[in-house]
């Protein structure tokens, strides 16, 4: 890959690691042309690793997908949680991977099958939970808004309670002038 502008220069950098000082390393190119190269590199071995791991996160969803099946309901998260440490995120997405994987579809990555089926799929729970949820924020909003005006309405009376002596006293005082 050429760069355009940039003249090819002598790369004569030194390979020792180990107790190696800035005195050694004879930079060739400018860092603002090492950073883009530098997160290529990143990249590229990421997307190496994740093509690299399809085998081993389909067996694992595989896996999972057999186990679930044999947990009690709501037992499944806090089992992978606790014996695996993975989110529930990740888990749900390489069962999703397990169950759509197909000899005639193949995913070049994790990250390429995401992309191509919106994963993670995984229960949300019943259909009827999200209506119930929004009942329930619904009241709790209502009764967090009547809670406010009580509360506004007894910030008023105390008020009002002060202000009370204050204008028996200025009465009082102009009664008797």
């Amino acid at each position: 890959m050429a760069l355009v502008g940039v003249t090819p220069q002598k790369h004569t950098t030194t390979r020792s690691w180990a107790g190696s000082s800035p005195d050694r390393h004879t930079a060739s190119r400018p860092l603002r042309v090492l950073i883009p190269l530098i997160q290529a590199d990143i990249q590229h071995g990421k997307d190496a690793a994740d093509r690299a791991g399809m085998p081993h996160y389909i067996s694992a969803g595989e896996k999972l997908l057999e186990a679930k099946a044999q947990l009690q309901h709501g037992e499944f998260l806090p089992w992978v949680k606790r014996h695996f440490n993975v989110s529930r995120k990740q888990s749900a997405i390489w069962m999703s991977l397990a169950a759509k994987s197909n000899p005639q579809v193949t995913f070049a990555s994790l990250s390429d099958f995401k992309r191509q089926t919106g994963a993670p799929t995984y229960n949300k729970g019943p259909a009827w939970h999200d209506p119930v949820k929004q009942i329930v924020n619904r009241v709790d909003t209502e009764t967090l808004n009547l809670r406010r005006e009580e509360l506004r309405r007894a910030e008023e009376r105390e008020a009002q309670r002060r202000q009370a002596p204050a204008r028996e006293a200025s009465d009082d005082v102009a009664t008797d002038g």
